[in-house]
């Protein structure tokens, strides 16, 4: 790759407040919990605007529109902002199952989507906490995104820009859902 100019566009990044965050996550019973998950919504805000803003251009040119990051800081970019999501909803999760008065243990995401996992159906099979049933989907993908650590592998799956693209918006979209619905989540 020859040299680039970066820069963000727009280039200023104005979040909320990590204790307006914590006010966000008051449902979360366990306050050292809830600030660590707003620290972390913190850094995910910050790397969605680097997504939507980050642009380079030749470093000799004059222009200033500039093109998105390319595949490989992307996909970092993405990897970095999976981890953090999974990393949220595995702490909210994990406080809420305490809060029942169940016993931690040191536990992955996968493990602790597993325990949530409390309802039988009729044939004997477990089923999610019913509360968590509309983002179960979400929150497995989350849990084998985190799981998938080697950009490698992630940019070998990704053909075209328009694949990475594609990715990167069903990747924030299920983000979103799931850090909505957490917010929103209790179990009493």
């Amino acid at each position: 790759m020859y040299p680039r100019k970066w820069f963000f566009k727009p280039r200023v990044f104005l979040p909320e407040t990590i204790s307006d965050l914590e006010d966000e996550w008051i449902n979360v019973p366990d306050p050292k919990a809830r600030k660590i998950v707003a620290v972390r919504e913190h850094y995910w805000r910050f790397h969605l605007f680097q997504l939507e803003s980050l642009r380079s251009v030749g470093i000799d040119a004059v222009g200033t529109t500039g093109r998105k990051a390319d595949l490989c800081l992307r996909a970092g970019l993405i990897h970095t902002g999976m981890v953090l999501c999974a990393s949220m909803a595995e702490m909210v999760l994990l406080a809420h199952y305490e809060i029942r008065g169940l016993i931690r243990e040191p536990k992955t995401f996968g493990k602790i989507l597993e325990k949530w996992k409390i309802q039988r159906t009729s044939n004997g099979k477990k089923k999610p906490y019913v509360r968590l049933a509309p983002i179960w989907v979400d929150l497995n993908n989350l849990n084998k995104w985190r799981n998938d650590v080697h950009l490698y592998r992630l940019l070998k799956r990704w053909e075209s820009w328009n694949t990475i693209l594609k990715t990167e918006e069903e990747f924030k979209g299920t983000a979103e859902r799931v850090l909505c619905h957490l917010k929103n989540f209790h179990t009493h």
